[in-house]
């Protein structure tokens, strides 16, 4: 069986630059955060995964729970890394 994931939206420039970036995270970690992701975005989780999947910036507010506001991607990236352990191998 196949892990749910949901996509991380980069340009192809910033997937270039950040290539440490999570293409997806799991669906498991984002779950918990639906009332937040859809405060933010007015759409269901299943919908944004559809259109692209959230920006490291977008992501960082929904596991934050707290409405958006732009951040550096460095930094985006990093804090998402963080927010959901991930470390690449």
């Amino acid at each position: 069986m196949k892990t749910k994931r949901f996509p991380v939206l980069l340009s192809q420039a910033d997937r270039r630059e950040f290539d440490d970036c999570p293409e997806s995270i799991l669906w498991t970690d984002i779950e918990p955060h639906t009332w937040q992701a859809y405060k933010n975005h007015r759409q269901s989780l299943a919908r944004l995964a559809e259109r692209g999947g959230l920006g490291p910036d977008e992501l960082v507010a929904v596991f934050e729970r707290r409405p958006w506001h732009s951040m550096a991607m460095c930094d985006a990236v990093n804090r998402l890394k963080q927010l959901i352990g991930w470390t690449k191998s």
